[in-house]
Parts: C-alpha cells; sequence; structure tokens
C-alpha cells in the first residue's frame, strides 16, 4: 500500500466526481466548448483529492461525502450521475446548485470553482511555463 494519504482513505465514486467537477470549471474558465488537455485536469483533479484527504477529519470527510452526493443528485437533474453528464449538462447543474435556496450548496460550488481555479493555473505556471499555450508546451 501507498504512503500516499489520497490512497489511505478510499471513498466510492469520489475521483469520478471531482475530475467532472474539475474538467467542468476550468472549461468554463477557458471559454473552449471541451475540456483543455487531460494531463492538466488528471493533475489538478488529483491534486484537489490529496488536499481533501489531507484536510482535518471533521472537514474532509463530509466534504468528500458531499462530493460523492453531489455526483449522485445528477439523478435528479439529468437521470444520470454527474460525471456521466455532458459537460453542457455538468455547467446546468453546477448552476443550479449554486442558486439553490440553501447556502452549503452554493458554498460547495465555490469551494470547488476556487480549488480548481487555483490548482489548474498554478499547475499550468510550474510545469508549462508562465505565458505558454498549453497546446505549444
Amino acid at each position: 500500500m501507498s504512503s500516499d494519504p489520497v490512497f489511505s482513505y478510499r471513498v466510492p465514486g469520489l475521483s469520478r466526481a471531482v475530475s467532472s467537477l474539475v474538467a467542468t470549471v476550468v472549461t468554463g474558465l477557458t471559454g473552449e466548448e471541451s475540456p483543455p488537455d487531460s494531463e492538466t485536469l488528471d493533475a489538478t483533479a488529483a491534486i484537489i483529492m490529496k488536499r481533501l484527504v489531507m484536510m482535518p477529519h471533521f472537514l474532509g470527510y463530509p466534504m468528500m461525502m458531499a462530493t460523492v452526493f453531489f455526483d449522485a443528485a445528477g439523478f435528479f437533474f439529468a437521470v444520470k450521475p454527474f460525471h456521466s453528464q455532458s459537460l453542457a449538462r455538468r455547467t446546468r447543474q453546477i448552476r443550479k446548485w449554486r442558486s439553490f435556496p440553501v447556502s452549503f450548496f452554493g458554498n460547495f460550488v465555490d469551494f470547488y470553482e476556487k480549488m480548481s481555479t487555483f490548482v489548474y493555473f498554478s499547475y499550468l505556471e510550474e510545469h508549462r511555463g508562465c505565458g505558454k499555450s498549453v497546446a505549444s508546451a
């Protein structure tokens, strides 16, 4: 077994949900119709997963469970879990959660938007070079 904290605690469906959330948020940021390169998205999702696992248990476990719940809530919006939906449907689900009257849902979306934005662009700067396009790197 690996000593990496991501592998020390497994939550079924967490990886798919985080990866789909990251891809949807980052695609919205870049203004593209399809997600950016998968290497950077995978790295971003892995870093966020690691951060979730490294949070204090009273924060990390509820956040992981909320993420899996968010993925499953896709059944109510599109009869498919979030990770199996098209990009357009995932974007709509995120918008619906943001505007939901219960503040937790909006805060959940804000967390992933801010974390994904920060981690994605930090990763690009560190691994691709500041100011270089992903395609030319």
